[in-house]
This record gives C-alpha cells, structure tokens and sequence, in this order.
C-alpha cells in the first residue's frame, strides 16, 4: 500500500465533517510535499527526499486522536501531539505499514519527536538533526499558509470578543523585537498564541526554506485581519511587531 493510502486508511476511522480533522489531513500532505521540496533543493539523494516526503506525511498523525478525545489542538489543554504521534506509530505499530527499516525508522522518529519542540536538543548526529530541522522548516511554512487560509477559531478554542480583548504580553513583544521564536511556556493571553505562531518564520533553519516561504507570497498578521482590538496598548504592540517583522523581509498583512 503506498503511502498516501496507508495514511487515509488511519484518518478514515476519524469524523471526516469535523473541521479540524480535515485542516490536519490537508496540513500532512501540503508538509509532505514541502518536505520533498526542501530535501530537493538541499541536493538530497532519491533515497533521502522519498525519507522526507514521508516524514512530513507522518509527523502530525497524532492530532487526528488529540482532536477526537480532547476536541482541541491545544498541547496544554491535552497531550503533547508529537508524543502521541510517536505513541501512533511506535507504540501501536503503524510505522511497519508504511516502512520496515530500522534505520529509517529512527530518524522518523527522532524528527517526529522534536519537530514542535522550540529548540533542538544536543547529540543528534548528523543525520538526525538534518531531517529534524528539514521537518521544523517544511512545517513552519505551512502554519504560516493555514493562516492565510483559515480562521484561528478553526484550530485555537477562543471566541472573536476573547480575542478583542487581547493583549500581548512582554515575552512575545520581545520575541518580535530579537527576530526570534516565542517561548510556548510564556504565552499568557489567546493574542499570544496567535502571534506566536507568526514567529516561528524567525526559526526557519535553511536558507531554501526561507526562499520557498518567499516564493510562496505569505504574509504574516493576516490571521488577525477583522479583529478591532479593544485595547490602545495591543494595538501599538501590533504596530511595533509588525514594523520587526518588516524589517527581517517579511511581508505584513496591513490588518492595524
């Protein structure tokens, strides 16, 4: 069975109407070919970028039961998804329908485990930490074009006036501020999380994913377009993030 089949037949035992089942069925395969894209551009062998195609395809098979036991994608508020990702195919055995190499297997893994971690641990060898930040790189990508596409409320529980009240707090301005990734643990408000998806673009590791998030025409802050925040100080802090992302390249969705 290839390995698009293999994958339907998993999601097929989900409730196909629910939004967010159908929102990660299309995030897995949009990462899956990102994935293959980026392998390509680095000058990947055959081999390596067939590993990546599916390691995109993988790497968020967890959401499907996080979304029907939990009704959320919200780590917090349920379980870790890449642990159960891993629990899915390791665990349970869903791996061996899809490949019976060992070796393989591993770095699927590893790039499984790590790829919504904030950094990298130490010692991955050198083939590990490749298709891990492969994997982060293809996925930051495609947050970015969920955003362009969806409404928040499509994947974050919070109400359109919740998110007008909003505010954004120190830790994710100063993020903006040093072009750099949000600290998961410091995000105290909805606006946080919101915006914290934005600065993952700050994270991509390889200069050809950020050419490909170029040639993509994204833009970030188009997730808050229609939002009137109630609050004078969100709206100056939205100025100021918008005027950091400008300055690293970035287009900004002109939503204040």
């Amino acid at each position: 069975m290839k390995d698009k089949e293999c994958f339907l037949s998993y999601v097929q035992q989900f409730d196909q109407s629910d939004t967010k089942i159908a929102l990660k069925l299309a995030h897995s395969f949009r990462v899956s070919d990102l994935c293959e894209e980026i392998a390509v551009r680095l000058g990947f062998s055959q081999e390596d970028c067939l590993l990546a195609k599916r390691i995109g395809l993988l790497h968020d098979i967890g959401r499907f039961p996080q979304a029907a036991l939990y009704g959320t994608f919200v780590d917090a508020k349920s379980v870790a998804h890449a642990q159960l990702s891993i629990q899915v195919l390791f665990e349970e055995g869903w791996i061996q329908r899809f490949i019976n190499d060992q070796q393989q297997e591993h770095v699927i893994k590893q790039a499984i485990r790590f790829h919504s971690d904030r950094c990298l641990p130490v010692g991955l060898d050198p083939k590990e930490e490749q298709f891990c930040h492969l994997l982060r790189d293809a996925d930051k990508i495609d947050i970015i074009h969920v955003h362009q596409n969806h409404s928040y409320q499509d994947f974050l529980d919070c109400s359109k006036e919740e998110m007008a009240d909003s505010s954004i707090s120190d830790a994710v301005l100063d993020a903006f501020l040093q072009q750099v990734t949000v600290d998961f643990t410091k995000r105290t408000t909805p606006l946080d999380i919101l915006l914290s998806h934005d600065a993952i673009v700050f994270g991509l590791h390889y200069e050809e994913s950020r050419q490909l998030f170029s040639e993509k025409g994204y833009s970030l802050l188009r997730i808050i377009e229609g939002l009137d925040f109630t609050n004078k100080e969100t709206r100056k802090r939205l100025q100021i993030i918008a005027e950091a992302c400008r300055r690293a390249g970035f287009m900004i969705k002109e939503t204040i």
